[in-house]
């Protein structure tokens, strides 16, 4: 094997770049370099190309180095020292981006559940809103009024007329302006006196704060004649 006067690497920052420069200065090609030190050609172009990365065992990695700056005369000692120089700032820089990486993550992730708290935050607000509102809208709604009996324009031989119907909701029921109980079903019955000729009766029915459903029905009372 050929050996070279020893060179001082002092100040060097890039060990490829200063290993491929010497080979050069001395006149040898990678593959006189290969077959001098039965290294393989691509893990030597590795070396020179600042790729150590790649040679996955340090323990190869340190060897391979060794026979390399050894063989064109660089002190191993030098090299080695920068080597370890270079391997602390790669592992500081990678643990950096780890870390900024992290942060970056934790910050996105932040992000992320600030919106979907935001977002169901206002989801709920606005369903709450729309609740209010139809409870506000159906309060001032009038209630639905059924009238059952007696028919329209009904003609009654009788001075009593049975007023049947039902409501919805909590409801006040008035017939012909005097309150009726109804049932807890919303049911109603009212006997309403008639007299005699046509009669109107009016049976309302309002909640709280709606307007009044009202119904009208028309009923004709004759008196009989005695004999």
């Amino acid at each position: 094997m050929m050996k070279f006067n020893r060179r001082s690497t002092s100040g060097t920052r890039d060990i490829g770049h200063h290993l491929r420069n010497t080979r050069r200065a001395l006149g040898l090609s990678i593959d006189e370099i290969a077959e001098a030190t039965k290294i393989r050609k691509p893990l030597l172009l590795a070396i020179e190309q600042s790729a150590l990365h790649e040679i996955a065992e340090p323990f190869y990695r340190t060897l391979i180095l060794k026979t390399y700056s050894e063989y064109v005369g660089l002190d191993w000692h030098d090299i080695q020292t920068e080597y370890n120089r270079e391997s602390a700032y790669l592992s500081s820089t990678v643990s950096s981006r780890t870390v900024n990486t992290a942060g970056i993550q934790r910050s996105e992730l932040w992000v992320a559940t600030r919106m979907i708290k935001n977002f169901l935050l206002g989801f709920v607000l606005i369903s709450a809103g729309a609740y209010v509102a139809f409870l506000a809208f159906a309060a001032f709604q009038p209630p639905s009024l059924v009238v059952q009996n007696p028919p329209n324009n009904f003609e009654s031989t009788s001075n009593t007329a049975v007023v049947k119907g039902a409501v919805s909701g909590e409801s006040d029921i008035r017939i012909n302006g005097q309150r009726v109980l109804k049932k807890g079903d919303g049911s109603f019955e009212q006997a309403v006196t008639l007299s005699s000729g046509m009669n109107v009766i009016q049976i309302a029915a309002a909640k709280k704060y709606s307007k009044e459903s009202v119904v009208t029905r028309t009923v004709y009372y004759q008196e009989a004649n005695l004999p």
